[in-house]
């Protein structure tokens, strides 16, 4: 949202002492803390994170009666000849499987072929947003890493690099004083939950709240977001888009054609006049010829967004102002999102920290807040 502690770094950084500099410098603080307050240097940020899962896919794949993985060709051995390497070559059979190396070697094999895969659709993603004009750029591992931490805290965020490193005997070490690996899940945990209650979530004295859409607009999802942008005040907008499996959505839709078109018989061989029947049942009737013509793909889809206050709260007064500016806030992105052709939003007050931590980058997961979309 802001210049974090860059004002505050500013001022601890003046060395003059004569009063007509500090009275300019003075002034341009209190002019530029204004202007912050008023939203004047927003940044707006703007990511794609493709989460892909290999065992879902290969299950997929088998489903899908496909070849998920060719088999190695057996090599060529020679039988042994007498009886030691005949007792030799029995001893490896039975405890070959108990390998460590045979194993290690094994798992780092399939690795490296999942990778292969995983980096064949990021190419082919990175490939759809340069043909859009989105000029992308991918990520490391570090801009991730960041990514996360200042969305934890945005006002003032944590510039700790993420430390991974080898030790000489090849064992993994991030801190030179730590006896074990440090994954960057306890890295990340740079934060505090202070306190949760039905409307907000406190994380290290700023107050988090979250709206979801719970009836999609019948208009494009840049119009969602160009009314969302334009409010002035600090908010994340986490579209999670979930791609199912075709065949099971077909056999969803077969099924609820059949339940309206049973609701149209009178039980005794004719016809009932129910037009809101009839017409969900036409409309499940071409969704599942675009299903079957492969012109068209269900998608579920969870539009969240996050609201949060602009200042740390530690006093009693301060908090009780927070959580009042949280409020308003509120109330405006239910007032913006009602206006968008039809959608209705949604306050969530019990799974509030749920939704905050699938709304963090890279972290989506299952909120049961989908929308079936074409």
């Amino acid at each position: 949202e802001n210049v974090g502690d860059l004002l505050d770094r500013y001022e601890a950084a003046r060395k003059s002492t004569d009063p007509r500099v500090v009275a300019l410098d003075d002034e341009r603080i209190a002019t530029w803390r204004q202007q912050c307050a008023r939203g004047e240097y927003i940044t707006r940020t703007a990511a794609v994170y493709f989460i892909w899962s290999p065992t879902i896919h290969d299950k997929m794949m088998q489903d899908g009666g496909k070849v998920v993985r060719k088999k190695p060709e057996k090599e060529l051995r020679q039988e042994p000849q007498n009886l030691s390497q005949k007792i030799s070559a029995l001893i490896d059979k039975f405890f070959s499987a108990g390998s460590v190396d045979k194993n290690i070697q094994k798992n780092r094999k399939l690795h490296e072929e999942q990778l292969q895969k995983f980096e064949t659709l990021i190419t082919g993603a990175h490939s759809s947003l340069s043909g859009a004009g989105l000029g992308p750029r991918r990520m490391t591992h570090e801009d991730l890493f960041f990514e996360i931490k200042r969305s934890l805290c945005p006002t003032a965020p944590n510039t700790h690099p993420f430390r991974t490193a080898t030790n000489s005997d090849g064992h993994l070490s991030t801190f030179a004083l730590s006896e074990r690996y440090i994954s960057a899940r306890e890295q990340l945990a740079s934060v505090s939950l202070l306190g949760q209650d039905e409307t907000s979530l406190n994380i290290d004295g700023i107050l988090w709240s979250s709206v979801t859409v719970k009836i999609a607009p019948d208009t494009t999802y840049s119009g969602v977001l160009r009314q969302l942008l334009t409010l002035g005040f600090p908010l994340v907008v986490s579209s999670q888009l979930y791609v199912p499996d075709q065949r099971k959505v077909l056999d969803i839709y077969k099924k609820r054609f059949k339940k309206y078109q049973s609701s149209l018989n009178d039980g005794k061989g004719g016809r009932r006049v129910d037009l809101t029947a009839q017409v969900a049942a036409r409309e499940l009737n071409d969704i599942q010829e675009k299903i079957i013509a492969s012109s068209s793909k269900t998608v579920k889809m969870a539009i969240t967004i996050m609201i949060r206050s602009s200042t740390v709260a530690i006093t009693t007064e301060e908090h009780e102002a927070a959580a009042r500016q949280l409020s308003e806030r509120v109330q405006k992105v239910l007032y913006v999102v009602g206006n968008i052709n039809g959608a209705i939003g949604f306050a969530e007050n019990l799974a509030l920290r749920d939704i905050f931590i699938n709304a963090l980058p890279g972290m989506a997961g299952e909120v049961k807040r989908d929308l079936d979309l074409l």
